[in-house]
């Protein structure tokens, strides 16, 4: 539809989030998968492509194999896994901002959201999507991110509001430093 010479789209109920038929033939969303195990990464090429606006741009199973793609395969979003067998997930972010500033990554995990993401966002990510979500919300969180806007669950908002106005205390594993934090991790995950 156009309004004075310019394009307008209208936003129908459902379709919050979703880009314009016009802007996504033009460009879509190239995402490299980050993941250490094949058959997630493969569900998630799966997923990526039933759409219309997003493309998988490439896939990667470990810190040091993403890196190297990034050099040579464009891309518009990364989906990150919190847990690769090569390197933490602060080091893997600390990575790709020095060498992508702009990139914007978005963390995929198992692992309870309330206790990783704060920490993660402040590192350097973009978002932050449990693989417990729904199908059509990890969806919407690469769109998010691609737009340049951070992501978290609406679970996850309401208690940073809850925190922020003093309604809740703020759980311990919100005061680790960076380097705690990542002996944290790498404790949760039995190392």
């Amino acid at each position: 539809m156009e309004y004075n010479g310019a394009e307008v789209g209208i936003q129908r109920p459902g379709t919050e989030g979703a880009m314009p038929q016009a802007a996504a033939a033009a460009h879509k969303v190239r995402v490299l998968i980050v993941d250490d195990h094949a058959v997630v990464r493969a569900g998630f090429k799966q997923l990526i492509e039933t759409t219309g606006d997003l493309e998988v741009a490439g896939e990667a199973g470990t810190a040091a194999a993403a890196l190297a793609l990034i050099a040579s395969q464009p891309c518009d979003v990364m989906l990150l896994d919190i847990s690769l067998p090569d390197a933490s997930v602060l080091d893997t972010v600390a990575a790709l901002r020095r060498r992508q500033p702009e990139l914007p990554i978005l963390i995929v995990s198992m692992h309870p959201e309330e206790q990783y993401a704060v920490n993660l966002l402040r590192a350097g990510a973009s978002g932050f999507f449990s693989k417990a979500g729904e199908a059509g919300d990890l969806l919407e969180a690469i769109r998010t991110v691609a737009a340049g806007r951070k992501y978290v669950s609406a679970s996850l908002a309401e208690a940073l509001a809850l925190a922020a106005t003093g309604d809740a205390p703020a759980p311990p594993h919100r005061q680790l430093s960076n380097r705690e934090f990542q002996i944290f991790v790498q404790l949760a995950a039995g190392k």
